[in-house]
């Protein structure tokens, strides 16, 4: 089988690319030969309906290209010039097989497609994000964490940053570390923290190496992210082993605490992706 992974996008971070990144690395370990160009392609996988455009993928199914599409969360409309999901929704419609990141996923969002599919849990690459392996110094005890790569109003920074107002007042000696994107206005005012709150800017980490040296430094994860589909945060850390995750109980999060460490691996994740390619052929 030949695969191509579809993307237009100039961005470089965020799910999409993550998943993109690992599924790249993972497939062509097991083997698949990843096309070039989607002409020398038996299927076309496309991991984000924001990831490309309407043309593209007509043109795909004009050429009789066999598409697969990941489906996680609905793509809001406000950020994507009104396209959001009626581009989710046409892809869908054209795709040959639609897979969709939890059951959380498939229940919020085939009714609207009006289309089914299989769920496949996002896997993290395993190489990296594993509990043996280089820390970061710690500067505090214990060691919070609070990462966000887009700045949506569900990652519900305002959760965290009370929760560790409170766990600092217990612990003076906690210590909060800030990961992602933030708005120039609040890294300029401090985080809104008012009472001397020990914390750290790390910025956006550049290597998923760096992440997951973070990840092993990290007693508590803050992570009250609202309506995740599937938190690659939140399946990285678990595999660093982060035992202190304060999780809101939403969206995929349920699933992702209660499924097997392993299945929560790339290797996994790619396995069963390419079992379900193979049945369109």
């Amino acid at each position: 089988m030949k695969l191509f992974l579809a993307n237009q996008s100039k961005q470089g971070i965020g799910g999409g690319w993550t998943f993109l990144n690992t599924f790249d690395k993972f497939a062509r370990r097991a083997g698949v030969h990843i096309a070039i160009n989607e002409d020398d392609a038996d299927v076309v996988l496309i991991s984000g309906a924001t990831m490309v455009q309407r043309p593209y993928v007509e043109e795909l199914k004009r050429k009789g290209k066999k598409i697969v599409l990941r489906v996680d969360n609905a793509p809001r409309n406000s950020r994507n010039r009104n396209t959001g999901t009626s581009r989710l929704k046409d892809f869908a419609s054209m795709a040959n097989k639609v897979i969709f990141q939890s059951n959380w996923a498939r229940e919020f969002l085939q009714p609207f497609l009006g289309k089914d599919g299989p769920v496949i849990m996002n896997g993290a690459d395993e190489d990296v994000f594993r509990p043996d392996g280089p820390a970061q110094p710690k500067d505090g005890d214990p060691q919070h964490l609070f990462c966000q790569y887009n700045r949506d109003e569900t990652k519900q920074w305002h959760v965290a940053w009370y929760d560790y107002i409170m766990a600092q007042r217990a612990n003076p000696k906690a210590h909060l570390w800030l990961a992602g994107r933030f708005s120039p206005e609040t890294q300029q005012y401090g985080f809104d923290f008012f009472m001397g709150e020990r914390y750290r800017y790390l910025g956006e980490i550049p290597t998923p190496d760096d992440m997951a040296e973070i990840y092993r430094a990290t007693d508590v994860l803050q992570i009250p992210y609202y309506n995740d589909a599937a938190s690659n945060t939140l399946i990285e850390a678990r595999r660093c082993g982060v035992e202190d995750i304060r999780w809101h109980h939403s969206g995929g999060a349920p699933e992702i605490m209660a499924t097997d460490l392993e299945l929560l691996s790339a290797t996994a994740m790619v396995k069963r992706y390419l079992s379900e390619m193979v049945r369109i052929l």
